[in-house]
């Protein structure tokens, strides 16, 4: 088993080469991932196998959830949160990354090198754009 900052080597390499497609919105959607997207679904792969689960509704359509209730389709699991042992907390992690990922429209490259450079907890400091 892979440890957190494995883990987060893994993740930001996977950012940077941009090993996934980017979408918006959700972790997971047919299109592709989100930056926490692409680290649910790495955690999945090298710690502890979820399966992503196709879900539609109203709203939505065709985005997916690593949770039986659907409630992971666009912040980080707490799963994923604990286990990484973030110093910022999960939700404003994933507010501060969800808004370079969805509002400010950075490529998934772009993030991995702002985390990369700056660390998890100050990179969206650093793009103020």
């Amino acid at each position: 088993m892979k440890s957190p900052q494995e883990l987060f080597g893994i993740w930001v390499d996977a950012l940077i080469n941009q090993d996934y497609q980017q979408t918006t919105k959700y972790l997971k959607t047919d299109e592709g991932y989100c930056c926490l997207g692409v680290l649910e679904d790495l955690y999945s792969k090298h710690i502890a196998y979820a399966p992503w689960e196709r879900c539609t509704s109203i709203d939505t359509d065709g985005y997916y959830s690593i949770t039986r209730d659907h409630s992971s389709k666009s912040m980080l699991t707490h799963r994923v949160a604990d286990f990484m042992n973030f110093s910022i907390s999960p939700c404003i992690l994933g507010g501060e990354l969800w808004r370079l990922n969805d509002e400010k429209r950075l490529t998934l490259k772009e993030i991995g090198f702002l985390i990369k450079v700056h660390g998890i907890d100050r990179c969206h400091l650093k793009y103020s754009k």
